[in-house]
């Protein structure tokens, strides 16, 4: 769930932190972190992360603005990229949208 998902993403920016670590800014950070679990051709999983982003750009501000880092392997990508359109979530009215694709090597 979003705390065990939370406290790994807590753990690796703390080993990686080039600055003195502030708990106060992880606080900010963590507000927004969500994990939305599913296989990339779920449709309900992809349902419940346009509700989970609609629910962060009303709570936390983020004004619609997504960035889709995809490190999947390759052949993945159409599935992937085609869920993205196929539920709203490659425009929006306000706002910007990025996929961005990881190399796979």
């Amino acid at each position: 769930g979003n705390g065990t998902f939370a406290s790994m993403i807590k753990a690796a920016a703390k080993a990686g932190a080039r600055t003195e670590w502030s708990e106060t800014v992880w606080k900010q950070l963590a507000a927004g972190i969500r994990f939305v679990p599913g296989q990339f051709d779920d449709d309900a999983a992809w349902k419940q992360l346009a509700e989970t982003l609609a629910e962060l750009d009303r709570d936390q501000g983020t004004g619609g603005n997504h960035a889709f880092y995809l490190s999947i392997p390759p052949g993945l990508f159409p599935t992937v990229v085609s869920k993205i359109k196929q539920h709203g979530l490659a425009t929006s009215t306000e706002g910007w949208r990025r996929v961005v694709i990881e190399k796979p090597f």
